[in-house]
C-alpha cells in the first residue's frame, strides 16, 4: 500500500518548504516474495500441529477428519506445505468442501471455527504475511483468525464482517482470580444451584454423550434461528476423539441432566465449543457448570478458557460477559473466487425473480 505525503506549495511550507506543486517521494513497502504451496500429508499436518506452541484444537487434523466423517466425504483434509524464504516451513490446515457443480470451497477450519497454519518453528510477521497471501490468492476460502493470531493486512476484495469477536476467560492467575471477575448476579445463581443440590461431573460413558444430545435437541426447539444444527453423529465422533482433545461436562440434580458444555482443547488453550441447557429444574445450573469447569481447567494448567463467538446471539454474549469473559477480536475472513461471486449474483437474481 502506498502512502501519499500531502502536497504543499512553497508559500504554504515557508522558505524551507518544497518546490511549488512538486509531489514528494512516495513511501513504499518492500514487495513480498511469492511462495508456492504443495500438497502435504496428514502425517505432516499432525507433526507440525503437535510441535506448534500457539494453536487451538480447531487447527488440528483431528477437527478436519471429524468433519470429513460427519459429511460423508463431502469435506476432506487437504493440507498444504509451504517452504518459507527464511528456511522455515508451515502447514496450512485446509479442509476442502466439494460444492454442487464440482466447485471447491477451502475452509481453513470447518464450521467457522479458528484456523490457519501450524509450524514447528516460530514464524516472523513477514512469514505470516506470505502465508496469508498464499491462502487468499487461491480460490474461495473461509477463515476465522484466532484471537491470539497476528492481525494481517487483507486484500480489498476480502470481506471481514465487523464486530466479530469471541469472549475469553484468562486462567493464568488461577481459578479464584477468574471467578472474582464474575458479576454479582451470576455468582448469586451459582450459590442457588449449589443450595439446590446441583452437581457437576465429567461425562464418562456413551450414555452420557447421548443424554447430552437429547438435551441439545430440547435447546434447539427453543431457538427461532439457530446459527448451526448438528446431528448425533457429530457428538459420537467427538466422543471418539477422547479426553485428550474433547471433554464433556454435565450439571445434574436428582438424576436429571440440566446443562452441559463440550470443551475442545490442546496445549494450554481450551475452547467451549458447544453447550446446552434445560429451562426446567433449579436455577443457575449453567452458571455452576462453567464455575466448576474454570476450576478444573485452571488446576490442570490451562491458560485460557475461550467461550467462542456467539454467532450474533446477544443473549449468549451477555451470559458470557456476566462470567467475566473479555471480548477479543476473531475476524471471519470470506474470500470468494470470481466464479463463486458470479454464481452468487445469479442465484440472488433468480431468487428475486421467483419472489415476484
Amino acid at each position: 500500500m502506498d502512502f501519499d505525503v500531502p502536497i504543499r506549495t512553497l508559500e504554504a511550507a515557508g522558505p524551507q518548504g518544497w518546490e511549488p506543486h512538486r509531489r514528494p517521494p512516495r513511501i513504499r513497502r518492500p514487495a513480498l516474495q511469492e511462495v508456492r504451496c504443495r500438497p502435504a500429508s496428514i502425517e505432516d499436518w499432525y507433526e507440525a500441529y503437535s510441535s506448534c506452541a500457539d494453536t487451538t484444537f480447531f487447527h488440528s487434523p483431528h477437527w478436519s477428519e471429524v468433519w470429513s466423517a460427519y459429511s460423508s466425504g463431502i469435506m476432506r483434509p487437504a493440507p498444504e506445505w509451504v517452504d518459507l524464504p527464511d528456511g522455515r516451513a508451515a502447514v496450512i490446515g485446509v479442509t476442502e468442501e466439494r460444492r454442487p457443480g464440482g466447485r471447491l470451497l477451502r475452509h481453513l477450519s470447518p464450521a467457522g471455527t479458528y484456523g490457519g497454519w501450524v509450524s514447528a518453528s516460530p514464524l516472523s510477521p513477514s512469514d505470516e504475511r506470505l502465508l496469508a497471501r498464499a491462502v487468499l490468492r487461491r480460490g474461495s476460502v473461509l477463515w476465522r483468525q484466532a484471537p491470539f493470531a497476528s492481525r494481517i493486512h487483507l486484500t480489498p476484495r476480502t470481506r471481514r464482517p465487523e464486530g466479530d469477536f469471541t469472549q475469553v476467560i484468562p486462567l493464568t492467575d488461577g481459578a479464584e482470580a477468574s471467578r472474582s471477575r464474575w458479576r454479582e448476579k451470576a455468582r448469586g445463581r451459582v450459590n442457588k444451584a449449589v443450595k439446590a443440590g446441583v452437581l457437576v461431573r465429567e461425562a464418562a460413558s456413551e450414555q452420557d454423550w447421548a443424554a447430552y444430545y437429547q438435551l441439545y435437541r430440547g435447546t434447539l426447539a427453543r431457538w427461532a434461528n439457530p446459527s448451526s444444527v448438528y446431528g448425533p453423529r457429530m457428538f459420537e465422533l467427538l466422543h471418539g476423539v477422547g479426553a485428550g482433545g474433547a471433554r464433556l461436562w454435565l450439571a445434574e440434580a436428582e438424576g436429571r441432566l440440566l446443562a452441559g458444555a463440550l470443551v475442545l482443547h490442546t496445549g494450554s488453550y481450551a475452547t467451549g465449543w458447544h453447550q446446552a441447557a434445560s429451562r426446567e429444574g433449579p436455577a443457575g445450573a449453567a452458571n455452576l457448570l462453567h464455575w466448576e469447569i474454570i476450576g478444573c481447567l485452571a488446576a490442570e494448567g490451562f491458560s485460557v478458557y475461550d467461550l467462542n463467538p456467539s454467532g450474533g446471539h446477544e443473549g449468549s454474549a451477555d451470559f458470557k460477559a456476566r462470567m467475566g469473559a473479555v471480548r477479543q477480536p476473531a475476524p471471519f475472513v470470506i474470500r470468494l473466487s470470481r466464479v463463486q461471486r458470479t454464481l452468487g449474483a445469479v442465484r440472488r437474481w433468480a431468487d428475486g425473480r421467483a419472489d415476484r
